[in-house]
């Protein structure tokens, strides 16, 4: 696939399902992790293997075991300690809007990544007991397929381990082939050269057919060699693969970059509030009436932090939109009940969390309290929009906060060039709906 083909697919597969992330041992290199080959190197030294000889780590590591019993385990432990936990790659791959981690790997990077980026330790589940904490739905989940770092006992290592893993891991395997059922997968990392999860896929494959919504997409990095062409078209045509080729991790990372960023930027938070006596407030509802259904019909999600009366503005029509276009409200649909404190710093850090999703603000009335012109929270939400460099929208013909909001961006208008050659019409008759609209629509378009 191109691209852009490849990003533009894979954000409409997760306006209408949920994304699994499936990392392998290559999401782990830039860690200074070893690879399995070096990794077994001096064990296979050791017993007289010629570790150049075999591709197959799973069998290589079967002879080691043979040789060494439950020392060869203890040895794999001790070597993986020594290295760092830390990976530009994973800390770009956990700002993916995904709650499902799948791996391979027994180490703890993912955990460390994601710990780091939500203030929050993870959901690990790697045995089959464990995954009645996949009800969990508000936490980031881990699958560790082949067993978690801290317990060496269910590691899925060998040739032995891996023959008997459908026996031992009936329920984790069964799990698996759900979400590959119902949830987009996106794998990187990954050589796809394992028979577990290859076969996993295949069974999909053979029990669904080629429908579309069964497809998955990975990133793998070209050798430019025949056999890899090949490799590549026979993961679409055997197991169901949409494949990415990039030229190195780097480039790889830069994908995921922008793969973030178009993700953000099609979900536009609202942000803005008015009173109940507002004497426009029809005149609010017919622009949330107009603007919301376009922005949907066009493709982007909503968010919206609940402001006074007007989150419920937005929340009513961008429902009874999504339900009477037969769409996901859960995938398109984002809002969060805010609760007043004291505490300025945790106000702040709660809607920067409820802004973290979205690339684009559009601000609207911002009415403050008791006759006071621009809301304190409609304030901040624009301050949280500039720090973190997001797109920003102002209809200043809804006045209040918004107007400010618009005159501050108007005055320096270099520093939001999408806005350019709309920006007046964004502050003209509030009656005149479908300029505004057509202004916002074209706002978006270049940004």
């Amino acid at each position: 696939m191109q691209e852009n083909e490849f990003i533009s697919e894979l954000i409409n597969k997760v306006n209408k399902t949920n994304l699994s992330v499936f990392l392998g041992a290559g999401v782990s290199m830039d860690t200074g992790l070893p690879s399995w080959k070096a990794l077994f190197k001096n064990v296979a030294r050791e017993i007289g293997l010629d570790i150049d000889k075999t591709n197959d780590y799973y069998q290589l590591a079967q002879y080691c075991e043979n040789r060494l019993g439950g020392d060869f385990r203890t040895t794999i432990g001790d070597s993986l300690k020594e290295f760092k936990t830390e990976s530009k790659y994973t800390k770009t791959v956990v700002e993916l809007p995904a709650n499902s981690y799948w791996t391979t790997n027994f180490d703890e990077v993912l955990d460390n990544a994601i710990k780091a980026k939500y203030k929050t330790a993870p959901n690990i589940i790697s045995k089959d007991e464990e995954l009645i904490k996949a009800r969990t739905k508000s936490t980031k989940t881990i699958y560790k397929m082949n067993g978690h770092f801290t317990e060496q006992g269910n590691w899925v290592l060998t040739k032995r381990d891996l023959e008997n893993y459908s026996k031992n891991h009936e329920a984790m395997l069964t799990f698996f082939k759900r979400e590959l059922v119902v949830n987009t997968f996106l794998f990187l990392g990954y050589s796809f050269t394992d028979t577990l999860v290859l076969s996993a896929l295949r069974d999909v494959r053979r029990y669904f057919g080629d429908k579309d919504i069964l497809y998955h997409y990975t990133i793998l990095i070209d050798d430019e060699s025949s056999e890899f062409s090949h490799f590549v078209k026979n993961l679409e045509k055997s197991y169901g693969i949409k494949v990415l080729t990039a030229k190195n991790g780097d480039n790889v990372i830069e994908v995921i970059g922008k793969l973030n960023s178009e993700i953000k930027n099609r979900r536009i938070y609202i942000s803005g509030a008015f009173r109940e006596e507002l004497p426009n407030r029809s005149k609010a509802a017919n622009i949330v009436k107009q603007l919301i259904p376009k922005l949907l019909e066009k493709g982007f999600n909503i968010s919206t932090g609940m402001g006074r009366n007007l989150g419920e503005m937005v929340l009513g029509t961008t429902k009874n939109w999504l339900q009477e276009n037969h769409e996901n409200v859960d995938h398109r649909l984002e809002y969060h009940l805010y609760e007043d404190c004291d505490n300025d710093e945790v106000k702040k850090a709660k809607r920067a969390e409820f802004m973290e999703n979205s690339g684009i603000v559009i601000f609207m009335f911002g009415q403050g309290d008791y006759g006071e012109e621009g809301s304190g929270g409609t304030k901040k939400e624009f301050e949280i929009a500039k720090e973190r460099g997001l797109k920003i929208i102002p209809i200043g013909a809804t006045g209040y906060q918004s107007k400010q909001i618009f005159e501050e961006v108007k005055s320096d208008i270099s520093n939001y060039h999408y806005l350019q050659g709309v920006i007046n019409d964004l502050n003209d008759n509030i009656d005149d709906v479908e300029k505004i609209k057509d202004a916002v629509m074209k706002a978006i378009d270049s940004a």
